[in-house]
């Protein structure tokens, strides 16, 4: 009979230690992998394809309910929810027919898990899975919202100048810093560009290049540059090279920017 192929997901060792001692005794499980992030599993799931995975809901970065939207729409697992007591997530589990086991670990239950997912795996009975987990993700998760910069402090001799990101035109990277542009000047601002980039509202400013964000508005047109690369003009004259990475990127955002700008802005 073929083994069950079974992903581990925790970011806590004695977790993970805990359940490889249980599921090693287990001659029909095959652990194919371990993770201990969000980010880990998702690549996991695709590269492995696990029938059975147990994913703690906790991580840091991505969480468990995260991963399973990531994964339910082209995979469906069965899952065994590992989690510290949380009395709502449990009755969403008990609600969608989704197992879990609690920390600290009782062995029995875990075993009445690993038994129960086999019985579900062997039936063939994952046909709803994607649903009923996606139900589960719907049940469980509130989008936080999300805060982006608004303002930036730009020291100057003699005094300190508040700048709103609406007055940003372009942003270059320039090693430790980047440096922001206005519509007459431009200053160096002690920021990496990974986290400038991450700090920008995304409907608000694009990325164009590694080392390059725009604010949209301010795009008049995207330009044809050389045999297969791209450029934005902005509203100023300035020219900005798009890497090839980016393009499809820029020319999504400029659609929807478009549809959901005034009529008097999307005239670009």
């Amino acid at each position: 009979m073929t083994r069950i192929a079974t992903l581990l997901v925790d970011d806590e060792p004695l977790a993970i230690r805990s359940l490889q001692q249980v599921l090693r005794a287990d001659d029909d499980i095959d652990v194919v992998g371990v993770c201990t992030n969000g980010r880990e599993a998702v690549r996991a799931v695709e590269q492995h394809e696990p029938q059975l995975v147990f994913l703690d809901i906790h991580m840091p970065a991505l969480g468990g309910l995260e991963v399973v939207r990531d994964i339910a729409s082209h995979h469906a697992p069965a899952i065994v929810f590992v989690t510290a007591f949380d009395q709502h997530a449990v009755e969403a589990f008990s609600v969608n027919a989704l197992d879990y086991v609690l920390k600290p670990f009782c062995d029995e239950r875990l075993l009445a898990s690993v038994d129960r997912a086999k019985k579900q795996i062997r039936r063939g009975d994952l046909g709803d899975l994607s649903s009923r987990l996606l139900r589960l993700v719907d049940a469980t998760t509130v989008a936080p919202e999300k805060h982006y910069l608004q303002r930036v402090l730009v020291h100057e001799p003699h005094r300190v100048r508040v700048v709103t990101t609406a007055e940003i035109e372009w942003i270059v990277s320039a090693k430790n810093y980047v440096e922001i542009h206005l519509a007459r000047e431009s200053f160096s601002y002690r920021q990496t560009m990974e986290t400038m980039a991450a700090s920008l509202d995304p409907r608000a400013f694009i990325r164009v290049h590694r080392s390059t964000i725009v604010a949209i508005d301010r795009i008049r047109a995207v330009v044809s540059e050389g045999a297969r690369g791209k450029a934005v003009i902005l509203h100023d004259g300035t020219r900005l090279k798009v890497s090839r990475a980016h393009v499809d990127r820029l020319m999504e955002s400029l659609s929807t920017w478009a549809s959901t700008a005034g009529p008097s802005q999307a005239q670009w």
